[in-house]
Formats: C-alpha cells, sequence, structure tokens
C-alpha cells in the first residue's frame, strides 16, 4: 500500500518536544521531466474508487519503492519541528533522510489502545508504546492551539462503500473520525505549515494549498438560516463568529443542519502560488508537503525543498508559469477524482438498491428546494428526494430560501435542512443516477413541525444551491490536510483534503 507518512517525537525535560515528519522521498525516484514525472503531472493525483485505486505513481513505487513499509530502509524528507508546551512551533529544520519503520499502526489498533486497558500488549514494545501516549498528548496540545487561533472544524461524516470480494455492494456507512485520525492530522498540519513557512521566508514561491474566505453574500445567506431556525447570533463574518455558532449547537437537533449549511457558505480549496491562506484552517500560509505517493504538488514541493537543502538556485527549473500551472492542472484533476468517486458510489448504491422498493429507513433531511426535499439514510447513506407532491394534504407547501425549509399554507407543517424523517425507497433509476423516497413517517429530534410562522421570501442564493430545475441529486462526503512509528491506511478513502 501507499504508505507515505511516518513519526518520531521526543519530549524533553522542560516538557517540550521535537516532532518529526517523515514522508516518502518520491523525487529520488522521479526525475524531473522523465516519462514518468509527465504521466505524474497529467494525472495529478490518485483516485481511491470504491474497491479499485488509480494511483499517481506505478505501484512498484507507490506500493513498493517509496512506501514506508515496516523494518524496510527508505528513502525520506523530513520535518523535524521544536514545539513549546503551548504547541508553538518555535524552530524547524529539513533533511534528506532514511529511515526504518519500527512498527505500523492501523487506525483502529491505535484507538484500542488509547481507549482501552492502560497495558501494554505483548506485542509492543516499550518505546513504540510510549511513543503512541507521547503523539496523543502532544496532538491535543497541537489541536488546542489550532482551535485557539480560529481553526473551523465540521462535524460531517463521509459516506464509505461496503464491498464484497467480487466488488459488489453489500451495504454502506458512514464514517467519522476520531482521535486516532486527529492524532495523524495534527503532525501532518504542523507539518504542512512548516514547510510553507519556510518557503516562503525563503522567497521561493511554490504551490500553496489556499482557502479563500466565503463571500459577504454567502455568509449573509448563512445568517439569514441560523436567524431563521431560532439561533440568535449577532453576526457571522469572523473565525470566532463561526466557533462560537459550531458550539452553540453541538449536541443539539440543530447540529448537522448549521454544519452542513455552514459548509455550503465556504468556497472550495484550490492549489495556486498566490499567499491567500486557509480559511478552515485559520492558516497564513499552507502547502501539501505529506503526500507525495499520490498528489503531484506534493512531489513538486519536495524538489523546491530539496534545492533549499542543497543551496541551489531558488527558480532553478520552477518559473512561475510552469508552478502556476501545476496549481491549475491539479486543482482541476482533483475535483476530477472527487467527481469520479462520487459518481461510482452513488452507482453501486443505486445498484444495490434497485430490489430494495419499499424499504424503509430513518434519514436526515439534506437539502430542501420548491419542488421537495433530499434525505440520507442513517444506516444506508444513500440520498434521495422527497418530491413535494408526495407530501402529506392536500396541502401545498411554500419554499422558504433563507431558513431551507418547505412550510405547508393551510396546515403550517414544515420540513427543513437537518430534520429527521422517515422515508421508504420509491423508485430507482440506475440510468438517470436517482433516487426518490416516500416521506411515511417521522424520526427522531425535530421534524414535520408545525409554525405560526408565514414562508417569507428571501435574497437569491448564489449560484449551485437553490436550482429551480430538479438535479440528479449525486451522493458525496460531508466535509477532510518514526525510530518510526507511522499510520496504516484502514481504507483506501480518503478525507476531504484540506
Amino acid at each position: 500500500r501507499d504508505f507515505d507518512d511516518a513519526i518520531s517525537i521526543d519530549q524533553h525535560e522542560d516538557g517540550s518536544w521535537t516532532l518529526g515528519v517523515h514522508i516518502a522521498d518520491v523525487s529520488h525516484f522521479v526525475a524531473v521531466d522523465s516519462e514518468l514525472d509527465k504521466e505524474a503531472s497529467s494525472r495529478g493525483n490518485s483516485v481511491y474508487l470504491p474497491g479499485r485505486v488509480l494511483p499517481m505513481l506505478p505501484e512498484i513505487l507507490s506500493n513498493g519503492l517509496a512506501s514506508l513499509q515496516a523494518d524496510r530502509v527508505r528513502f525520506t524528507m523530513s520535518a523535524f519541528m521544536d514545539i513549546n508546551t503551548d504547541g508553538e512551533v518555535t524552530s524547524t529544520r529539513f533533511s534528506n533522510s532514511a529511515i526504518r519503520v519500527k512498527h505500523r499502526f492501523s487506525y483502529e489498533q491505535v484507538s484500542a489502545i488509547i481507549n482501552g486497558p492502560k497495558k501494554r500488549p505483548d506485542d509492543l514494545t516499550k518505546d513504540v508504546w510510549d511513543t503512541v501516549w507521547r503523539m496523543r498528548k502532544l496532538a491535543r496540545t497541537l489541536r488546542t492551539r489550532r482551535f485557539d487561533l480560529g481553526a473551523i472544524n465540521l462535524e460531517l461524516s463521509e459516506v464509505k462503500i461496503d464491498l464484497d470480494r467480487d466488488g459488489r455492494m453489500t451495504g454502506a456507512h458512514l464514517v467519522e473520525g476520531d482521535e486516532s485520525h486527529q492524532m495523524i492530522e495534527e503532525c501532518m498540519l504542523a507539518a504542512n505549515i512548516a514547510v510553507a513557512r519556510n518557503l516562503t521566508e525563503s522567497k521561493v514561491l511554490h504551490p500553496r494549498r489556499i482557502h479563500p474566505e466565503p463571500t459577504p453574500a454567502r455568509l449573509e445567506i448563512l445568517q439569514d438560516f441560523v436567524k431563521a431556525i431560532g439561533i440568535p447570533v449577532p453576526r457571522l463574518r469572523t473565525h470566532a463568529d463561526m466557533q462560537a455558532l459550531l458550539k452553540k449547537v453541538h449536541g443539539t437537533p440543530q447540529e448537522y443542519a448549521v454544519n452542513f449549511a455552514l459548509l455550503r457558505s465556504l468556497k472550495q480549496a484550490t492549489y495556486s502560488t498566490k499567499l491567500e491562506g486557509h480559511f478552515a484552517l485559520a492558516a497564513e500560509d499552507y502547502c501539501h508537503f505529506t503526500s507525495p505517493i499520490r498528489r503531484y504538488p506534493d512531489l513538486v514541493v519536495h524538489r523546491q525543498l530539496k534545492h533549499l537543502i542543497a543551496q541551489r538556485p531558488k527558480r532553478d527549473g520552477f518559473s512561475s508559469d510552469y508552478l502556476d500551472f501545476v496549481c491549475e492542472t491539479c486543482s482541476l484533476t482533483e475535483r476530477r477524482a472527487a467527481d469520479a468517486e462520487r459518481a461510482l458510489s452513488q452507482m453501486k448504491l443505486l445498484l444495490f438498491l434497485r430490489d430494495k422498493i419499499g424499504l424503509r429507513m430513518e434519514a436526515t433531511i439534506t437539502g430542501v428546494d420548491r419542488y421537495g426535499f433530499f434525505a440520507r439514510g442513517l444506516e444506508i447513506p444513500a440520498e434521495g428526494l422527497v418530491p413535494s407532491s408526495t407530501l402529506p394534504g392536500p396541502e401545498t407547501y411554500e419554499y422558504d430560501r433563507a431558513a431551507q425549509r418547505l412550510i405547508g399554507r393551510k396546515t403550517g407543517r414544515t420540513f427543513q435542512l437537518g430534520d429527521h424523517v422517515v422515508v421508504e425507497i420509491a423508485k430507482v433509476d440506475p440510468g438517470r443516477r436517482s433516487l426518490d423516497f416516500k416521506l411515511v413517517g417521522s424520526g427522531p429530534g425535530k421534524h414535520g413541525r408545525k409554525t405560526a410562522e408565514s414562508g417569507h421570501r428571501s435574497r437569491s442564493q448564489d449560484a449551485g444551491h437553490g436550482n429551480e430545475k430538479r438535479p440528479s441529486k449525486k451522493l458525496g462526503k460531508g466535509r477532510r490536510p518514526e525510530g518510526a512509528v507511522a499510520p496504516k491506511r484502514d481504507s483506501k478513502k480518503r478525507k476531504r483534503k484540506k
């Protein structure tokens, strides 16, 4: 498998840390402008489909020579960060290196350790055992500091398709990141930020990962929605405002609706040479360094970092035109890969459900429009349309765009983003990639409510939401960047890239 990262960690007597993030040195094997490099550039990234991976690099590299397998010496690019007790990186250094991974964990194995009995298993050395606990402690410190600086964390899950040995779908479920994922995530984020700062301070133009601030228009739509569902907020402009909103709804029936609405208000992260920062991470400068096996911008960053280490000319082979081309191309290939993953997941779900007409399931409303609402099943995360013409009646439902709800003119009954309902599979059309549900009852939480309010008109939403035509609804993720101890990839899926 394509194992591209490993971790080493030491804690000093004064409580400070030295974190080492060691990343597979793909650039050692892939020469600039070689046929291998040209093919990797055109692919842009690996594509992770249900039951299949389309790698950016040949498997002899991605799963073999470059992969950081346990007990094998491998070439790496290493980022060492000195971190104080408050989680602040005080100094960094980078080097070409060779490591041997002592132990490779799956996320499930780490979860079992940190959530189970505090007794070391016989198959783990004390050094490895201690590393896991040091890593947990440091990750919590780093995470606390990130959120203190304004980082935004959305509580949304991703869909994982369950397949049999023949590639046929047997079911699907939602995957939520636990603390074991956060431990790795914090280390990777710290390394990406450290590399970006180093390149910027060295005046090296490089592929950054940017996430622009949401537009005032989108924030206004979000604020209208939040007010319409009864959550008092004075304004939504800064990171602190959004953090306060997420904290206020955490653990409430409105949590999913608000997280989903906030996600829709944010722009998509892309690659660019411009210094525009990463809004969701609250990072002034950010790049991708930690996955060169599966992302081409990371490979370019590795080459540039090597130039700095070797004290070669900063722009040698990295013109602004070339870097802009890499950013534009890889932003497109990333979206193409995400679209392919969604389309195949959707098709497998539809084929799985086509002989299950009449199946009932609890679901959450994930989208509302004038022609009906979309809902996603809780046990089988299939997303389908409940047409307004099939809702309880005789009744006429008005669309309240600001509150993302349908309101019955006579009864005042409402169906709103985030509500829980019980639906029945009514129609499956794999050719059109569509799924229709029929509302049959109420689920847990707020649902099918009556209100004294009349549906009020509101400002138009921006492009991409609130289409007038009935779309073919697609499934997708919610929204996701060693002595070496490294994480096993326990699935071929990746979180939404940061």
